[in-house]
C-alpha cells in the first residue's frame, strides 16, 4: 500500500462526502456499516451518517498516540489500529519497520479536501514532525521526501533505480501540496514561495521532474542539488500540481476543495 493509496482513501471519502451531502432520497433510506477496510463500489449510495462516522474516526484509524511524545498521523497501517506496532516492508527494499516510525505529507489531503481544518492540532503537530524528519532546504527552496526510508530512487552511488537498493529523493509535487496547505492556512506569501520553488525545480525546457537530487554531495555531475534526477521528466503530476497551485493562488482559495465538505467538517471547527 503506497502513499498514492493513502491519498486515494482520503480522496474517495471526500468525493463521497461531496456527492452525498446533497441528500438524495435513496441515500436517506439506505443504511450501511463500514470499516476502514470496506470496499464501496462507486455506484453505492452511502448515507450521511456513514460519512460522518468516517470523518469522526479518521484519527482513531490513523493517529499514533504516544505517552511521552505528541500524537501524529502515520503514513500507513495494515488495520484500524495505528498503535499496535505492526511491521511493514518498505516497498522496493528488504527493510521491515514499525509502521509507527513512517510519516509522509499525504495527511495534507485531509485539509485540501475539506475534512480537517489547517490549524487542527493533530494536523499542525504532524506537519511539524514531517518538517523535522523529511524536509530539505535546496537551492531552489524547500522540498520533501515522499516518506522517510523511501527506496524509490537512485542508489547511494548514483546508479539508476534497481528496485531493491535505491533511496527516494525529493518529490517536487510535495512542494506544491504544501503551498495549497499554506494558502488555506492564510499564508499567501508562503504559498507564492512554494510556487516559485516548484518553478525553480524545472529544467531548461521548463519541465518539472518527478524528483530532484537531495544533497550537495553528488556521485555524478548530472546529479545536482535541487535539480532533476533520472526520474520521469516531465512528470504530469508535478506539472499539474504547479498549475493547480497557481490557479488556487489566483483565486485565493484551493480550487479542488469541495465546498460542501469544507462547510460540514473543517469549516465548523
Amino acid at each position: 500500500m503506497s502513499r498514492f493509496m493513502t491519498s486515494a482513501v482520503y480522496g474517495s471519502a471526500a468525493l463521497a462526502f461531496a456527492t452525498l451531502l446533497g441528500w438524495s432520497s435513496a441515500a436517506q433510506s439506505q443504511t450501511t456499516t463500514l470499516t476502514m477496510s470496506s470496499w464501496v463500489p462507486p455506484s453505492h449510495l452511502l448515507t450521511r451518517d456513514v460519512l460522518t462516522v468516517w470523518a469522526q474516526n479518521v484519527e482513531k484509524w490513523t493517529v499514533v498516540k504516544a505517552a511521552a511524545a505528541p500524537s501524529y498521523y502515520l503514513r500507513i497501517t495494515e488495520n484500524d489500529n495505528p498503535n499496535d506496532g505492526g511491521k511493514m516492508e518498505i516497498n522496493s527494499s528488504t527493510r521491515v519497520v514499525d509502521e509507527r516510525t513512517i510519516l509522509d505529507p499525504s495527511v495534507l489531503e485531509l485539509v485540501r479536501l475539506g475534512i480537517k481544518a489547517p490549524l487542527d492540532r493533530l494536523i499542525v503537530k504532524t506537519v511539524s514532525l514531517i518538517d523535522l524528519l523529511i524536509k530539505v532546504e535546496t537551492p531552489a527552496g524547500d522540498a520533501w521526501y515522499r516518506y522517510n526510508q523511501d527506496a524509490y530512487g537512485e542508489t547511494a552511488t548514483g546508479e539508476d533505480y534497481d528496485g531493491r537498493n535505491g533511496k527516494g529523493r525529493l518529490w517536487t509535487l510535495l512542494t506544491g501540496e504544501r503551498g495549497e496547505y499554506e494558502l488555506v492556512a492564510g499564508n499567501i506569501d508562503e504559498a507564492r514561495k512554494r510556487l516559485d520553488t516548484l518553478a525553480g525545480f524545472a529544467n531548461d525546457g521548463l519541465m518539472i521532474p518527478e524528483q530532484v537530487w537531495d544533497r550537495l554531495d553528488s556521485p555524478a555531475s548530472s546529479l545536482r542539488f535541487g535539480a532533476g534526477t533520472g526520474s520521469a521528466t516531465p512528470l504530469a503530476w508535478s506539472m499539474a500540481q504547479f498549475i493547480r497551485l497557481a490557479l488556487s493562488i489566483q483565486k485565493g482559495r484551493n480550487v479542488e476543495t469541495p465546498k460542501v465538505v469544507w462547510e460540514r467538517y473543517a469549516g465548523r471547527r
